[in-house]
């Protein structure tokens, strides 16, 4: 079995990014992929009659640094908030 999830938003069609907000952590919550992306769409905007998202492309890039092990790479200055 396979839950759905169906989340009613009153906001205009748009990409929408979220992240965690923790004190002093946010930084390197996202470095360390701890986001995501939503999608809205709104069938009756006239941007959905242009575009056919049959055919979209969800893609989120990020810009991070490896260890050469493949671990992530956390400099330890010149990050800030």
């Amino acid at each position: 079995n396979r839950s759905v999830l169906i989340w009613v938003n009153q906001q205009e069609e748009s990409t929408l990014f979220y992240h965690d907000h923790s004190i002093a952590m946010t930084r390197i919550n996202v470095y360390a992929g701890l986001f995501g992306m939503l999608v809205v769409d709104d069938p009756s905007s006239p941007l959905s009659k242009i575009f056919d998202n049959k055919h979209d492309i969800m893609l989120t890039i990020r810009d991070v640094t490896f260890n050469e092990d493949g671990s992530l790479y956390y400099p330890s200055s010149g990050l800030s908030e």
